[in-house]
C-alpha cells in the first residue's frame, strides 16, 4: 500500500513532538542534584622571619559540579597573607607581621565558594620562635653619647669582646648619659668597663645584660647614683670591681650575683653598707679598701666560699667582721690594715691562712681572738702598730712559720704567751720583735718569759 505524502508529514510531527515532550519532561525534574561545597580549617606551624613570597600551604575546597573560588574574609594581623583565587595556595604577604615575638600566632578566615553556595575555613599559623642573635664581632669603645646611639641602632644582642663605655684612663670624661640605646644587649664576651663618665647618673639600659666573659669594672664615675640595671647579671666569670665613684648611694643593682669567680674589689666608695651583695656566696679575693663612710659588711654573712685572699684596708668606720663567720676555708692570705673602729676579729674564727698573715695598723684592736683557724703559714706574720693590743691570744693554734715572724710597734702589748707552743714545740726559724711594750726573744718565751 503507498502512503500518501501528506501521511508521511504528519507521523514525522508525530514523531518530533514525542521527542520534545519527552526532553522537556526530563529538564523539569523535581530532584535536581544539589551544589554542594568542601572544605576544612587549615593550621600550620612555621619559623618565625619569613620572605614574602613564601609558600605557607595549601586551603583544602572542592565542590561536587563546577569549580571554587578561595578569597580572604579576614585576618589577624591585617596584610599578612595572601591567597590564589583558584588553588587555594597561601602565600606570606608581609614577613615583618610574622614575627614571634610580637605575633606567636597569625589566623584568618577563608571562603570557599561555588556560586551562591559557599563555606569557611579558619586559618591558624603558629610560629617558631627562632634565636635572632645579632652579633657584634669584636670590641668596641662608646667615647660619647652620640657614639651610644649610633651602636645601640643596630640593635646589637651580643659583643664578641670587650664593651668599653667611657674612657679607661686620663683625665678626659664622655658625655654620655643614657645607655638606653643597649637595651637589646644580653651578653658580652669579654670585658666590660664603665669608666670616666662625667655625666652618667645611671646604667639603664642595661637590663638584659646578663652574661659578662670576664671582669665587670664600674669606676671614675663622679655622678652615678646607682647601679640599678644589672639585675640580670648572676655570675662573674673573672673580676667585679667598684672604685671612685663618689655619688654612689648603694650596690643594689647587683643583688642577683652569687659567684665571682676572681676577685670582689670594693674601693674608695662612701657607702655605709654593702647592701646589693647579700645574695654572693662565693668569690676568689676579697678586697674592700678605703671606703671612709663603711660601718658594716652585714650584706656578706651568705658568703661561705673565699679561695685566695682576704684583704681589709683603710676602712675607718668598720666594727667588725661578723658577717665573714661562715666561711670555713684556708686560703694564702689573711690581710687586715688600718681600720681604725676595728674593734675584734672574730669574724675569722673559721678562716685559716697558710701564706701570710698580716695584722697592722688596727687602733681598737685589743687581742687577736678570732684566729684559732691559723695553724701553718709557710712564710710571713706581721703584727704591727696595733697600739691597744695587749696580747697575742688568739695565736695558740699556731704550729709554724716557715719564714719569719715580726712583731713591732704595738705600743701596749707585754703579752706573748699565746705563741709559747710556736716557740717551745713548734716550728719557727726567725723571730723578731722591736718597740711593742715587751721585746721578748724566742729563747725568752721558751724559757717561760713570755710577759711582763
Amino acid at each position: 500500500m503507498r502512503v500518501l505524502r501528506t501521511n508521511r508529514l504528519s507521523i514525522l510531527f508525530l514523531i518530533s513532538t514525542l521527542i520534545f515532550v519527552s526532553c522537556s519532561k526530563e529538564s523539569d525534574d523535581p530532584n535536581p542534584t544539589e551544589i554542594t561545597v568542601f572544605t576544612s580549617d587549615f593550621s600550620r606551624i612555621m619559623d618565625e622571619n619569613p620572605t614574602n613570597g613564601q609558600v605557607i600551604g595549601n586551603v583544602q575546597g572542592r565542590t561536587n559540579q563546577g569549580t571554587v573560588i578561595f578569597s580572604i574574609t579576614e585576618q589577624n594581623p591585617a596584610g599578612a597573607f595572601s591567597i590564589n583565587s583558584a588553588s587555594g595556595e597561601l602565600k606570606v604577604a608581609d614577613a615583618s607581621i610574622f614575627d614571634f615575638e610580637t605575633n606567636p600566632t597569625i589566623s584568618g578566615t577563608v571562603n570557599i565558594a561555588n556560586g551562591a553556595v559557599s563555606k569557611n575555613a579558619l586559618v591558624t599559623i603558629s610560629l617558631n620562635d627562632l634565636n635572632e642573635e645579632n652579633i657584634f664581632e669584636g670590641d668596641i669603645q662608646l667615647k660619647t653619647q652620640a657614639d651610644v646611639d649610633a651602636f645601640g641602632s643596630h640593635n646589637y644582642s651580643a659583643i664578641t669582646g670587650h664593651l668599653i663605655i667611657g674612657y679607661t684612663f686620663g683625665s678626659i670624661y664622655s658625655n654620655i648619659t643614657d645607655l638606653s640605646p643597649l637595651e637589646d644587649l644580653t651578653s658580652v664576651g669579654a670585658e666590660v668597663v664603665i669608666s670616666h663618665n662625667g655625666a652618667l647618673e645611671s646604667i639603664s639600659g642595661l637590663e638584659n645584660l646578663s652574661e659578662i666573659g670576664n671582669t665587670l669594672s664600674i669606676f671614675d664615675n663622679p655622678v652615678l647614683i646607682n647601679l640599678d640595671g644589672f639585675q640580670s647579671i648572676t655570675e662573674i666569670k673573672k673580676d667585679l670591681y667598684i672604685g671612685y665613684n663618689d655619688l654612689l648611694i648603694n650596690l643594689n643593682g647587683l643583688h642577683n650575683i652569687t659567684k665571682i669567680k676572681d676577685n670582689l674589689s670594693i674601693e674608695s666608695l662612701f657607702i655605709n653598707n654593702l647592701n646589693g651583695l647579700q645574695n654572693l656566696t662565693t668569690v676568689g679575693s676579697l678586697y674592700i679598701a678605703s671606703n671612709p663612710n663603711l660601718e658594716n659588711i652585714n650584706s656578706l654573712s651568705g658568703l661561705i666560699s673565699l679561695r685566695y685572699l682576704l684583704l681589709i684596708e683603710s676602712n675607718p668606720s668598720l666594727v667588725n667582721l661578723n658577717a665573714l663567720e661562715n666561711i670555713h676555708s684556708t686560703i694564702a692570705r689573711v690581710e687586715i690594715y688600718e681600720n681604725d673602729s676595728l674593734v675584734n676579729l672574730n669574724g675569722l674564727r673559721n678562716i685559716g691562712a697558710n701564706r701570710y698573715l698580716t695584722i697592722s695598723g688596727n687602733k681598737s684592736l685589743i687581742d687577736l681572738s678570732g684566729l684559732q683557724s691559723v695553724t701553718n703559714i709557710i712564710s710571713r706574720v706581721l703584727i704591727e702598730k696595733n697600739e691597744n693590743i695587749q696580747n697575742l691570744n688568739g695565736l695558740e693554734n699556731l704550729q709554724e712559720v716557715g719564714y719569719e715572724m715580726v712583731v713591732m710597734q704595738n705600743i701596749n702589748l707585754s703579752d706573748f704567751c699565746a705563741i709559747t707552743n710556736l716557740c717551745v714545740s713548734g716550728n719557727i726559724d726567725n723571730f723578731y720583735t722591736e718597740t711593742n711594750a715587751y721585746n721578748p726573744t724566742k729563747q725568752d718565751i721558751i724559757d717561760g718569759n713570755c710577759s711582763l
